[in-house]
């Protein structure tokens, strides 16, 4: 831990603003309210004093937005300070024309410069069941008179966003903070040096569940040594080091933009390197030895 404390010291810097829009559940996906709360979002961010890079969380942007959309229109974009900046955004997309057979949605994470060009997009990979998806709906949609929607499309694999030639900043969205190996990936295939958490946790009101979310969520910044940013919708929007540490957070269900300075670190962990590896072989040699000592016990003689 020492070690690791001398490398946050010493690694490069990036000023950050994570914008908590809070926006309740009841108020969210209402045709009336969308641009209000589009609106609120873009105050929130014009508080900021011109950071590096600007998160709104998952879905903060209730309008589809075109898959191959190359800029952003100026209605949805916030303004910037600084021409610099860069924008993660979370919203819904769409391929092909919408609402007509053989269109895809996504549940995705765009990439934006200050002036609204779209750079890259993340299409979330694993998807909520019930939530985003009907298990099993290409198969009960066979059965006559009930139709089922085919729900989100998941992407393909882990996509990372490159602000410059050394900071690569990986979207998860959602629960993805939640999965060891999808983190890893991250960090493994595409370099990236900070982990972003894009999520919505309006759902648990005013329960333990968002602070369960972060609770776990912390182990992927363990597990991988870099730093997650984790910017909700309601909270709890907060900043977690590269030992699994809260050094920053907002307080739940309140308006407000989170500026925080991230540390960006390059080293590759033992996990991030083999994965599972280690543990499935104690667990196999575990499971070797207790079958062994069983066998012991049974030929033991009366």
């Amino acid at each position: 831990l020492k070690t690791i404390d001398q490398e946050i010291a010493n690694s490069p810097k990036l000023a950050t603003g994570a914008v908590q829009g809070n926006v309740d559940i009841d108020l969210k996906w209402d045709p009336i309210l969308a641009q209000r709360n589009l609106d609120q979002h873009r105050r929130i961010t014009a508080s900021l004093n011109s950071p590096a890079l600007v998160i709104w969380p998952e879905s903060a942007i209730e309008f589809m937005v075109p898959e191959n959309l190359p800029v952003l229109p100026p209605e949805f974009m916030p303004v910037f300070k600084s021409p610099q900046s860069y924008f993660i955004f979370g919203a819904k997309s769409f391929s092909g024309s919408l609402g007509r057979p053989g269109m895809k949605a996504f549940n995705t994470a765009f990439f934006t410069d200050a002036q609204g060009r779209i750079l890259g997009r993340y299409h979330k990979q694993v998807l909520l069941a019930f939530g985003e998806y009907l298990p099993f709906s290409k198969i009960l949609s066979l059965v006559p008179g009930i139709p089922f929607a085919d729900g989100f499309t998941p992407g393909q694999g882990p996509i990372s966003f490159q602000l410059s030639s050394s900071i690569r900043v990986a979207p998860l969205i959602c629960y993805e903070d939640l999965m060891p190996d999808v983190a890893r990936k991250f960090v493994s295939e595409t370099r990236a040096n900070l982990l972003v958490n894009l999520t919505n946790d309006a759902w648990y009101g005013r329960s333990v569940g968002p602070w369960q979310h972060l609770a776990l969520a912390r182990s992927r910044a363990v597990e991988t040594r870099r730093t997650l940013l984790r910017v909700t919708n309601t909270g709890v929007t907060s900043l977690v080091n590269a030992k699994g540490e809260v050094v920053k957070t907002l307080p739940m269900f309140t308006t407000a933009a989170m500026p925080a300075e991230v540390d960006i670190l390059n080293g590759e962990t033992y996990y991030v390197r083999f994965g599972d590896w280690f543990a499935w072989a104690m667990t196999i040699t575990s499971v070797a030895v207790s079958l062994f000592a069983l066998d012991g016990f049974i030929r033991r003689p009366a």
